[in-house]
């Protein structure tokens, strides 16, 4: 007990050493939060070092950790009134609801044209107005830029005979094509090669994604009620557990052993994932891939949805105008062009981009997505939602014997709380 009181006053004598010198300096500091992985933080460290030594009257304090621990650790610092000063946004629509994200609007008016360089629907993820995200007041302005696409194993392809993917694929292509790859190939009796996975599978933005190719969308437009049993909901529920059940392009459950590793180790033809997977394939895939966009459904459509990873400002910072100058310094040309060239993390305004075929994909796939909106209740309407998706993957029951009016009562009940 005594060593930790020890430990804990060192600490506190640390921090008060760093703010004074901090002051001294004439310097007022912010603190910066966000999720990295350890190739990430390096880079980080760079652009928070090149901040502020040319910024005389700032200083970025970085506080870093892996996005598995985020989360919790930025709830625990709001919940104490203890959270940085610039945040790296994972729950916008939950945090903007609860009061704890400054309205940038007041801060935006006063740089003209600041928001004409971004990608403007990267941007309107960031928009909560009350009710849903894509609309309304600006919380966060985006570091890089997201959609979902296809990924795949061009090695494997060409070994395959097999033409690219292409802007003229079905849900029904992907299904034909995908079935060729899947593959015993030591001869054990066990599949190992396959021809899809999707990480994100039986999350809400994917679900959405494939209820919007079959022509409708998972929530209503005013977000009371839950269409899983319509018959999109239905024909995208049950189309999903058949790339698995049915079809095995895509391995069952019990078969995956990981997820994007599984690409990157080149035991699949396709991947289904967020455009962000670019900087993890850049350093990790040892064969040629390449992109495509993502197949279109039985109604004609292509849902795309669009996002981004917004930093916005504690509601209750003390250090707001500063703040606000971090923020445009983490969002500018020159930080996001290190961190695409560095990284391979996707920027979120073009003129950080560059030619090649990924960024022009990636550009043409969010000009053409839309804005996928959150709501606080959705996760508790999800969670009701994925406990009866189990009963048709894992029993392998018919979507339409398990999402009953029941169940949709039950999901719509949650949407109320």
């Amino acid at each position: 007990m005594r060593r930790s009181r020890v430990i804990a006053g060192l600490l506190v004598v640390m921090f008060v050493v760093f703010a004074m010198t901090a002051l001294a300096a004439g310097k007022t500091v912010v603190r910066y939060s966000t999720w990295l992985t350890h190739e990430e933080e390096a880079v980080e460290k760079e652009i928070v070092e090149a901040f502020n030594k040319t910024h005389p009257n700032i200083e970025i304090q970085l506080e870093s950790c892996a996005y598995a621990d985020y989360t919790s650790k930025l709830i625990t610092q709001l919940s104490a009134g203890t959270a940085p000063d610039v945040i790296n946004v994972s729950e916008l629509a939950e945090w903007a609801a609860f009061g704890v994200l400054e309205d940038l609007g007041p801060y935006i008016a006063k740089e003209p044209g600041l928001l004409d360089v971004f990608f403007p629907k990267v941007v309107d993820f960031a928009r909560y107005d009350g009710t849903v995200t894509g609309q309304g007041p600006l919380y966060g302005l985006p570091m890089n830029a997201g959609c979902y696409i296809l990924f795949y194993n061009k090695d494997m392809f060409d070994r395959y005979g097999i033409p690219y993917p292409d802007s003229t694929w079905t849900f029904d292509t992907l299904v034909e094509v995908g079935a060729k790859f899947v593959e015993d190939r030591d001869g054990d009796g066990i599949f190992d090669q396959f021809g899809l996975i999707i990480p994100n599978v039986w999350n809400d933005v994917f679900v959405d994604m494939i209820m919007r190719g079959f022509g409708g969308t998972l929530w209503s437009e005013n977000r009371k009620n839950c269409l899983i049993g319509t018959p999109a909901g239905l024909d995208a529920v049950q189309y999903i557990a058949d790339l698995s059940n049915k079809n095995h392009i895509m391995p069952t459950f019990a078969e995956r052993t990981a997820t994007t590793e599984q690409f990157e180790m080149g035991n699949l033809a396709m991947v289904i994932h967020h455009t962000y997977a670019n900087s993890i394939f850049h350093k990790r895939a040892s064969f040629n891939w390449g992109i495509a966009p993502l197949p279109v459904g039985p109604s004609g459509q292509v849902g795309v949805p669009v996002m981004g990873h917004p930093i916005a400002i504690y509601a209750n910072s003390k250090v707001k105008d500063a703040a606000f100058e971090v923020i445009k310094y983490l969002i500018s040309k020159e930080v996001q062009e290190k961190r695409y060239r560095e990284l391979r993390t996707p920027p979120s305004r073009p003129d950080a981009g560059d030619d090649s075929v990924f960024f022009q994909l990636m550009s043409e796939a969010i000009s053409t997505g839309y804005v996928y909106t959150s709501f606080p209740q959705a996760q508790e309407a999800w969670n009701v939602i994925h406990s009866y998706f189990d009963r048709v993957v894992l029993a392998n029951k018919p979507a339409k014997e398990i999402f009953t009016s029941r169940v949709i009562s039950q999901i719509d009940k949650a949407l109320g709380r």
